[in-house]
């Protein structure tokens, strides 16, 4: 179990327009804070007595004060916003302020938690089906940060015997209860910690609780048999088996978070299990490995439907949580609510200000057009169709679909495919094994595709070799900088990649590189533009390397590249023209770079 209370961050105020702002009432009347009464930012009690003998219209005016407080972090203003809230008419509507309370409780402002539990229960009485997940997880969180900070622990371990939002392992829920029984001596959270998880200070008790299926005790004791450089992995498989979905995730990844097992793994399957169950109750790193798993078909049948759907709920919490649903829903043919994703997209497209959450989400529909058309070219036949869809599920990560489009290609002798197909399989992890002639037939045919001149493919041939200074990996150097100094924008970006060093198999060359990036801006390629802008400002020897990356940063935002626009928006000194070009991308509907 992981202990990271930071971790309950809020999910800022994009949520209002698909889980509050619905149920909104009239918008709320000006709201001017007053000091005629300061025990409204002291006292609770006297605060409460001054509302109850105030003049008509003063109930406004004490709310509004009581607000200011409790989100300056004086808890005893909150109560009398508590008591505001359950007044009819007294003429305040709250929703209008969810954001600030949201972000006041992530903040650990335990007084502004109970307020968003308020709101966030009264929204739950109108939501939808779709909603209430998403709205439950997030209330759970508002009273895990307010008893992680001394206040309503009893109802955080209420909740989670109860397994209202994610059952007895929410793990949010059980650090809070943790960290408020070891840091506040909170009875309720102390109770509900010793009943849970009792004593693991002893190696033999954690091994007799994890053989008695407490996947708690197995996790520590797989992370004691770590440090001790023993084996971890046969406690990580008990964890695993015992429900703990975060211990099936480090024997199913690699160091770069891939999958590393074949799809016939047993360890797959039950993990499958775990986390599709996890996920179910509200566990976003669950959704992230329960997802993946369905996408790439391992420790079952590839499933693309089923992993969209969990996505879904996510989503409606977690603007990120967006991205990679966006990304399952590009490639899947068919999916019940899919007018309901098309909308928690659009939501996201037209609020967030992100441009690594937003650009993905927003480009989806335009991918998604895009790769069906490939794929109805693909299925008659037209195998150049073919290369370009496996090489877009490539770069979506998703390699089994990626797989299964290049292999018949290449079986057809398409050589572009074989080279494709070559890096597919070198980079999917989660693939089961080809026979070993098998992959030579697919090795050397890729080699004739370089052979032949093809710049493209020689470069996906050379990322697939091992060793330093492959023969592929020359050959790519010498095609890809012919190409570029054709003008070919991509090519000169692969080429600097190249110099690099990328995949350890030529020397490092970061001169070259830097041209290579220049050339390929100059010749339109955006992606080129974005790499010089970096490589400038990561020069240690480059003290003014706003002067270098601004004007690249400025071409890759006139190009279109919305990271280009965000980078150029941070460069100082801006490059002239920068405001006209911030402005259009603004206009684009790069919202990171609107004024605030």
């Amino acid at each position: 179990m992981k202990r990271a209370m930071g971790a309950i961050v809020g999910m800022g105020a994009w949520l209002m327009g698909s889980a509050l702002a619905a149920g909104a009432a009239a918008a709320a009347p000006r709201c001017e804070p007053t000091d005629r009464l300061p025990a409204c930012q002291t006292d609770a009690s006297a605060c409460l007595a001054a509302l109850k003998a105030s003049p008509q219209g003063d109930p406004v005016q004490l709310a509004c004060t009581a607000e200011a407080g409790c989100l300056a972090g004086k808890d005893a203003a909150c109560g009398p916003v508590l008591q505001f809230l359950a007044i009819e008419g007294f003429g305040r509507d709250l929703t209008a302020r969810f954001a600030e309370f949201d972000a006041a409780c992530a903040a650990g402002q335990k007084g502004a938690c109970q307020i968003l539990t308020a709101l966030l229960e009264r929204r739950l009485k109108v939501a939808t089906a779709l909603e209430g997940p998403a709205l439950k997880l997030r209330m759970a969180r508002a009273t895990a940060t307010a008893c992680a900070q001394g206040l309503d622990c009893a109802k955080v371990a209420a909740g989670l015997d109860a397994g209202g939002a994610g059952a007895a392992a929410d793990e949010e829920s059980a650090a809070a209860l943790e960290a408020a029984c070891k840091g506040n001596g909170d009875a309720a959270a102390c109770a509900w910690v010793s009943k849970t998880f009792g004593d693991l200070s002893s190696a033999e008790v954690r091994v007799a609780k994890c053989h008695a299926k407490m996947a708690r005790a197995c996790a520590a004791h797989a992370a004691d048999q770590k440090l001790a450089g023993a084996d971890p992995d046969p406690w990580l498989a008990l964890a695993c088996e015992a429900g703990d979905c975060a211990s099936c995730a480090l024997r199913l990844r690699d160091d770069k978070g891939r999958l590393k097992v074949a799809g016939d793994h047993a360890h797959a399957v039950t993990a499958r299990r775990v986390c599709a169950k996890a996920c179910a109750g509200g566990r976003l790193s669950a959704c992230n490995l329960s997802h993946d798993l369905h996408m790439a078909g391992v420790g079952g049948a590839r499933d693309e439907a089923a992993a969209v759907q969990q996505r879904l709920p996510m989503c409606q919490l977690d603007a990120a949580a967006c991205v990679p649903l966006a990304r399952a829903w590009i490639v899947t043919p068919a999916l019940p609510q899919d007018d309901q994703v098309s909308a928690a997209l659009g939501q996201v497209c037209k609020t967030h200000r992100n441009y690594a959450v937003r650009v993905p989400v927003c480009s989806a529909p335009e991918e998604r057009v895009t790769l069906r058309a490939e794929r109805v070219k693909c299925a008659g036949g037209d195998d150049a169709s073919c290369v370009g869809l496996g090489r877009r599920l490539r770069d979506l990560s998703l390699h089994a679909q990626a797989a299964d489009v290049l292999g018949p290609a290449c079986d057809r002798g398409r050589v572009d495919a074989c080279a494709a197909l070559l890096q597919v399989r070198f980079l999917g992890l989660d693939l089961p094994p080809l026979a070993a002639d098998a992959a030579a037939k697919i090795k050397a045919t890729a080699k004739k595709a370089c052979d032949g001149g093809d710049a493209v493919a020689c470069f996906e041939a050379s990322q697939a070799e091992e060793g330093q200074g492959s023969g592929s990996a020359k050959k790519a150097m010498t095609l890809l900088t012919a190409a570029c100094k054709q003008g070919q924008g991509a090519a000169c970006r692969m080429a600097a990649d190249q110099c690099e060093g990328y995949g350890r198999k030529l020397p490092d060359d970061p001169k070259r590189a830097m041209s290579l990036r220049e050339s390929g801006c100059k010749a339109g390629d955006a992606r080129s533009c974005v790499a010089a802008g970096k490589q400038a400002d990561e020069d240690s020897e480059n003290p003014a390397s706003g002067e270098t990356s601004g004007p690249l940063y400025l071409r890759a935002c006139s190009l279109g590249e919305a990271d280009g626009c965000a980078r150029l928006q941070r460069t100082l000194p801006l490059p002239a023209g920068a405001e006209a070009a911030l402005a259009a991308a603004c206009k684009a509907g790069v919202l990171d770079v609107c004024p605030r």
